[in-house]
């Protein structure tokens, strides 16, 4: 076992089965267990269980996995007597910002990802598991990079959950927000979504406090500018990375907010470097 250092690469802390028998109980209070931001992936392999938070309560049954961090103000388990035998493996997992990444991904989703048994992330659960109890000498920095990946693929299962369930013009704010340089119009972005662009338009305004047109424009514009001073890429290329779809509109954009040309922009701002 590794001793808890918080600043440490992330690493294997702890790998073990736990087993309970039918009729007895089973409760944890993450709250006062230590050592504080220590964290767990916990998969039930028999029975089922509760995780509460201030949200609510979730089922963790056969195939799901739970996410626990010490210190914080959840609780897992069952607090009358077992029904069923239940068994579960789990990983605990110690480095610095782990416990935030996955309350990070507990917070956009839920604290159990119901995969499924046969799932690819259960599989790889297993893997590491299996990993992590029977080659504690693994070197540091293969051990972060393994569970690294593994967060990375949380996340992406989680996110793509989470998508899957917005409706149309949810799902069109999402794409304006997280991928504003896309060459695609106001118009686009909601065919692509399955809204109408009145829709998007009126419920971005509500939500953003501008309109999802200007939103694009600014946010087009910083990243040319951006590019202009940070980088020797042609103009034709900064366009198209930004999102314009031709050189005469970066131009527009960047004469509006600076009043100059993207050359003489460029010039300029290099020049005072």
């Amino acid at each position: 076992m590794n001793a808890y250092n918080p600043n440490t690469l992330w690493q294997f802390e702890l790998a073990l089965i736990d087993k309970r028998l039918k009729g007895s109980k089973y409760w944890w209070l993450n709250k006062y267990r230590s050592p504080k931001q220590l964290a767990s992936l916990q998969l039930t392999l028999e029975g089922n269980i509760v995780f509460e938070d201030e949200r609510g309560a979730y089922e963790a049954g056969p195939g799901s996995l739970t996410i626990i961090v010490f210190g914080d103000n959840t609780m897992y388990g069952s607090d009358k007597p077992l029904k069923h035998d239940y068994s579960c493996k789990h990983i605990n997992l110690i480095g610095s910002g782990l416990s935030d990444h996955l309350l990070a991904i507990s917070q956009i989703h839920q604290p159990v990802i119901d995969c499924g048994m046969g799932h690819p992330l259960i599989d790889k659960f297993q893997e590491l598991w299996t990993l992590a109890r029977s080659n504690p000498a693994i070197p540091e920095t293969e051990q972060a990079v393994l569970i690294h990946n593994y967060i990375i693929q949380l996340y992406k299962y989680v996110n793509d959950q989470v998508i899957d369930c917005y409706t149309p013009v949810d799902r069109a704010i999402h794409n304006i927000i997280k991928n504003p340089y896309i060459e695609w119009s106001v118009k686009e972005y909601a065919a692509n979504s399955g809204c109408s662009r009145e829709h998007l338009s009126r419920i971005f305004y509500e939500r953003m406090e501008t309109s999802p047109t200007e939103y694009l424009s600014k946010a087009r514009t910083e990243r040319a500018l951006s590019l202009l001073l940070n980088t020797n890429l042609k103009i034709k290329k900064i366009a198209e990375l930004s999102g314009f779809r031709n050189v005469d509109i970066l131009a527009r954009q960047v004469g509006g907010e600076t009043g100059m040309t993207p050359t003489e922009y460029r010039t300029l701002y290099r020049n005072k470097e």
